[in-house]
C-alpha cells in the first residue's frame, strides 16, 4: 500500500462515561485510566461529556494528571455544559451535528441548521477562552433515520463546522452500516472541500469492515482516528489496540505502547465486569501486558 502517512493520531474516548451504554466508572477509576492511557503514549483523550459534569465528574477532571503535550476534551451541547467544562479545566471542547434532517428532528426537534445555530454561542465562548473546538458529524454514510447520505451534503456540514471555528471534524455513522466504497466516496468529497488534514473518522468495534475502511482511507490522507481502549468506550468505537496494531503492521506510527494498551484494556474490563471486545486484547489475553 503506497502513500501512507508516517503517523496517525488516536483520539481516545475510553474515560468518558455515558449511561446506559456501560456501567459508570467512579472518578478515581477514571483518573487511574487516564494515567494508564497517558503512560501508553496516548495524547488526545475525551474524558467527559458536559451533561455528566456532576460534582464527582468535575472533581475527576480537576484531578487529572497534567502534561504539556496531553489534551483533555469534553463533549458539550450548550453554553451551560460548556461553562461547567471550562470551570472543571477542559483544554478542548467537542461539539456535534446531525448529518441528516430526520436525525436532527429526532434528536433535537429541529433541522440541521437549527442545530448549527445552537452551537454558535458555544463556539464563540470557546474561542473567547482560547479553548480548541473539535467537531463531530453523525450519520455520514448511512443514517439510521434516513438511509444513504449524499457525500456533498456532509462536505457542506464539514465546511459549516470549520466556519464555527472547529480545527477538525470527525466523521461517524450511527451504526457503521456504510460500506468501504461509501466511506471512500464520502472522504473524497469532504477532503476535496476542507482538506484531509482537517478530517478524522469514528469507526465502530462491531463493524467488520472497519479495518478495511482504514486501509482505503489512509492513502487518501487520513491522519486521525477516534478509538476506545478495549472497544469498551461509551460510543462502541473500535478498540484502540486494534487500530494501533493494524497501523504498526503497515509501518504507520501511533506513538502507542501495545503492551500497555492491552494491559489497560483488561484492567478496564475488570472494572466494568466484562472482557474487552477488541480482537488484539482478546488474542493476547489478560496477562500479556507488563
Amino acid at each position: 500500500m503506497s502513500h501512507l502517512p508516517g503517523h496517525v493520531a488516536l483520539v481516545e474516548s475510553g474515560p468518558r462515561n455515558a449511561r446506559p451504554h456501560r456501567p459508570p466508572l467512579a472518578p478515581e477509576v477514571r483518573i487511574a485510566l487516564v494515567e494508564r492511557l497517558i503512560q501508553a503514549g496516548l495524547r488526545d483523550l475525551v474524558v467527559a461529556a458536559g451533561d455528566e459534569l456532576a460534582p464527582g465528574a468535575a472533581t475527576m477532571l480537576a484531578g487529572l494528571p497534567r502534561h504539556p503535550d496531553v489534551r483533555f476534551s469534553v463533549r458539550v451541547d450548550d453554553l451551560g455544559t460548556l461553562e461547567d467544562s471550562l470551570t472543571a479545566g477542559a483544554t478542548e471542547i467537542a461539539v456535534s451535528a446531525d448529518g441528516t434532517e430526520p436525525a436532527a428532528r429526532h434528536h433535537h426537534g429541529g433541522d440541521v441548521e437549527d442545530g448549527l445555530r445552537r452551537l454558535e454561542p458555544v463556539a464563540y465562548l470557546a474561542a473567547e477562552h482560547g479553548v480548541r473546538l473539535r467537531g463531530h458529524v453523525n450519520g455520514v454514510v448511512r443514517c439510521s433515520h434516513q438511509g444513504d447520505v449524499a457525500p456533498a451534503h456532509v462536505a457542506d456540514l464539514c465546511t459549516e463546522m470549520l466556519n464555527l471555528g472547529c480545527f477538525e471534524v470527525s466523521l461517524g455513522d450511527d451504526n457503521e452500516s456504510g460500506d468501504v466504497r461509501g466511506w471512500r466516496a464520502l472522504w473524497e468529497s469532504c477532503a476535496a472541500r476542507v482538506g484531509p488534514d482537517r478530517l478524522a473518522v469514528r469507526l465502530r468495534a462491531d463493524w467488520a469492515p472497519a479495518l478495511a475502511c482504514l486501509d482505503a482511507l489512509l492513502p487518501l490522507g487520513l491522519q486521525t482516528v477516534d478509538t476506545a481502549i478495549g472497544g469498551l468506550g461509551p460510543d462502541g468505537l473500535i478498540g484502540t489496540e486494534d487500530v494501533a496494531s493494524h497501523l504498526n503492521v503497515l509501518g504507520v506510527d501511533t506513538g502507542a505502547d501495545m503492551d500497555r494498551l492491552v494491559e489497560t484494556a483488561w484492567w478496564l474490563g475488570g472494572h466494568l465486569g466484562q472482557a474487552p471486545v477488541s480482537r488484539v486484547a482478546r488474542a493476547r489475553g489478560p496477562h500479556h501486558g507488563r
